[in-house]
């Protein structure tokens, strides 16, 4: 949301967040008061919290619906929901009321012909927002289109930020490390990654003593591949939950990204796996499995792994430690690919354009 907001003002539109303030912690019965805060120079307006089960959901809707009215003395406002939340109904129902235009930011959730692959509380049925929503909604991928009545609809994928890390060139005689995070477990291809490690440390092929893989997380997968730690290569590194500048270090000194959620599971049409975006920001190679929308996002700038298949993912390791320097090719592919598509001109563009098509805004 900050990266969208940041993009629609390098067109002109005046974007904040408007936050319910949750999780904000303290002890049972603790109050935290409403509050303005700026996150890379974009306001957000935190609402209050009281953390007593229930009443807290309840001040959370009020204060949305009080919100909702200050902006709704702005007829030109477009007010951009995230996820389809029960909280949000009541101030969604004022708006319509009062003729204003919401839209909704849909990350996840169900595809067409295929039931969500969880059902979260504090959800709302798609067909209550279907009802509800009268500015379009952004989805994460093309296929949540599938799932949702609301229209119009545009995929959108995120922006690379202004003053984005670029990358130089790594020595071809170094080091080729391979970084995989997130949350880890088999959805997200834990066991396909343990079975391609297993694979490759069979061949016992030269060049895998060049190629070190760095997992970063957290999730049940962390403990399995903790066991694949060892003299073997290509050597494994589990570095568990890092903060954050540990965290862009290990990107600044990786040749390429991971992203293994499994063309066969749950997440493969129903979101979009935005570390994709992320590598290539950062100008790592791309090895992905073909899911979702990366494909259109990346055509062949990245590495596809079309089935669940742990030797094709061992083919593509191997070939990273082989030729490092197709890798660092395929990282400044990736790089290029976004910044051409998502930077912040072309998403504030894009945004305004869909948000506002009256051009209005």
């Amino acid at each position: 949301m900050v990266g969208a907001c940041a993009a629609l003002r390098t067109v002109g539109v005046r974007a904040a967040i408007v936050s319910m303030g949750r999780g904000q912690g303290g002890r049972r019965g603790a109050f935290n008061g409403r509050r303005v805060a700026r996150l890379e120079g974009i306001p957000i307006l935190y609402g209050p919290a009281w953390n007593v089960p229930l009443l807290s959901q309840l001040l959370s809707m009020a204060w949305l619906v009080a919100v909702a009215i200050r902006l709704s003395r702005h007829r030109q406002c477009v007010h951009l929901f995230y996820n389809q939340l029960n909280a949000y109904l009541p101030a969604i129902v004022l708006l319509r009321l009062l003729d204003r235009r919401a839209a909704l930011d849909l990350e996840d959730g169900p595809v067409a012909d295929q039931p969500a692959h969880a059902t979260r509380l504090g959800n709302a049925s798609p067909s209550i927002y279907a009802r509800l929503i009268n500015g379009g909604a952004l989805l994460a991928c093309s296929a949540l289109a599938g799932g949702t009545d609301i229209r119009p609809v545009m995929p959108y994928y995120g922006c690379l930020r202004t003053g984005a890390p670029k990358r130089g060139l790594r020595d071809t005689g170094e080091e080729v490390r391979i970084f995989y995070s997130g949350y880890l477990d088999d959805d997200t291809g834990v066991a396909l990654l343990s079975a391609a490690v297993g694979k490759l440390r069979a061949s016992r092929e030269p060049a895998l003593k060049r190629l070190r893989i760095d997992v970063a997380g957290m999730g049940p997968g962390l403990a399995a591949l903790a066991d694949l730690e060892g003299g073997k290569s290509p050597a494994v590194h589990v570095l568990g939950r890092l903060g954050g500048e540990d965290y862009r270090a290990r990107l600044r000194t990786a040749s390429a990204g991971l992203s293994l959620k499994l063309a066969g599971g749950p997440f493969a049409h129903s979101t979009f796996p935005s570390k994709t975006v992320e590598y290539a920001e950062h100008g790592l190679a791309l090895i992905a499995t073909d899911i979702s929308d990366v494909r259109a996002l990346f055509g062949d700038a990245a590495l596809y792994i079309e089935r669940d298949d742990p030797e094709e993912l061992a083919a593509y390791l191997l070939h990273a430690a082989q030729h490092p320097e197709t890798l660092a090719k395929s990282g400044r592919a990736a790089r290029k690919r976004i910044e051409d598509r998502l930077s912040e001109a072309e998403s504030g563009r894009a945004l305004a354009a869909f948000l506002f098509p009256e051009g209005s805004a």
